[in-house]
């Protein structure tokens, strides 16, 4: 168990650094023993639930939320063809406001009203459906939605922390019947965890199962944080079961994780069948990692990179080629090879608050300062590609930014 002093306003001014790739972290590595690239040229791809082959789609644009996180929220795009920010609305409802892909469209997982609202499929600006995702007669915003992954066109897993669940919908229905199911995550909780919260914090699909990130972590009456252990609880896509991945041991047991606080990320190499977990630890020590986690044999098999190796917390990453991994490491992004005996990162931006990979791209975002706003910068080389003033989305600084067809 890990404690120490927390900065709660810290923890939850950081919610929206992001780093993405496409769908958010399922991509196959092909024939290269390292990752591969991050590249929406090649096309994204979203499993179907019938085992099938998958959907195939190309980012074209980057969705962009703005807020003060205080009384005004935005919606803006720029298009990867170069042209010109758009600016589509300064009047979103939630002040937290995260852009998320799900397969081949766009969404906003509204987190401090408790909604789900999927993009037009054809306009990415424009609202399709919206979804609440509290419980029928619970207390209203209290779900706290944190992440979102598709299992197919017709299934997508929500990550709702407020209440301990994952929220199964299909995005193909209007919204008053979108929501299928629930997945009660609540018997995961550990016994120390004073709290009584699992602390969900992302999920990935991989083939038959998704994978959800659990934190268990509580506060003290002197806002010290307490870890009980991390773990990533596995539920089975087709049955939308938990799967108990310990059978020796009381109770369902997820994948134990050596890292704590796993909400700083998640990217899967298919072809390894291996996912890579962020974990950022305690916010005032280097005890972080990205770890590998054998999916297979269900146990973590070493370090990729820690926070000790970058002498920073590492608050996002994201694979950006063949042996190349992009870090936001403090408010450094750093890129190096995580297959080098000796870790040697090369800074390409520094002053930054969120990234975002995308097609060999690094886009940051800066809220604040003289160089406010988006820059783009070549991952493989560093060298910056923004071509003039960073972009801007109306009055509001950047809060979080995915790429969508």
């Amino acid at each position: 168990m890990g404690m120490r002093t927390w900065c709660w306003a810290c923890a939850l001014g950081c919610a929206w650094l992001l780093a993405c790739d496409g769908d958010r972290g399922t991509r196959d590595a092909g024939g290269d023993s390292g990752p591969a690239p991050a590249d929406a040229t090649a096309g994204d791809s979203s499993p179907m639930e019938d085992g099938g082959p998958p959907v195939q789609c190309t980012a074209t644009r980057l969705l962009v939320t703005t807020s003060d996180f205080a009384t005004t929220a935005g919606l803006g795009a720029l298009a990867l063809d170069g042209s010109a920010p758009v600016l589509a609305s300064e009047a979103l409802s939630d002040q937290d406001s995260v852009p998320i892909r799900l397969g081949c469209r766009g969404a906003l997982l509204g987190r401090s009203v408790g909604l789900l609202s999927l993009q037009s499929p054809d306009d990415p600006l424009l609202t399709a459906t919206t979804i609440d995702l509290d419980p029928e007669g619970s207390m209203p915003w209290g779900a706290n939605p944190v992440a979102a992954a598709a299992a197919s066109e017709t299934k997508v897993y929500v990550v709702v922390q407020g209440h301990d669940e994952v929220v199964v919908l299909d995005p193909t229905r209007d919204a008053g019947s979108a929501i299928r199911s629930r997945i009660d995550l609540s018997s995961m909780a550990r016994p120390g965890d004073m709290d009584g919260k699992v602390d969900a914090s992302d999920v990935v699909v991989a083939g038959s199962r998704a994978y959800v990130a659990l934190g268990h972590y509580w506060f003290d009456a002197m806002w010290a944080i307490h870890f009980e252990g991390s773990e990533l609880a596995v539920i089975d896509v087709a049955t939308n079961a938990l799967v108990d991945m310990d059978s020796a041991t009381d109770g369902v047991q997820g994948i134990a994780l050596a890292g704590n606080n796993p909400w700083r990320g998640m990217w899967l190499d298919v072809a390894a069948n291996e996912l890579w977990v962020a974990s950022t630890g305690d916010s005032f020590a280097l005890d972080g990692a990205i770890e590998r986690v054998d999916l297979t044999a269900g146990t973590v098999t070493g370090q990729v990179a820690t926070e000790a190796d970058l002498g920073a917390e590492i608050n996002a990453f994201a694979v950006a080629g063949p042996h190349w991994l992009v870090v936001l490491a403090g408010t450094d992004v750093v890129a190096f090879d995580p297959a080098a005996t000796t870790i040697t990162p090369t800074t390409i931006a520094s002053g930054i608050d969120g990234m975002l990979v995308n097609a060999g791209v690094v886009y940051t975002w800066t809220r604040e300062g003289d160089s406010a706003g988006v820059r783009a910068f070549d991952a493989a080389t560093g060298a910056e590609t923004t071509g003039g003033d960073p972009w801007a989305f109306g009055a509001l600084p950047v809060s979080g930014m995915v790429a969508v067809p």
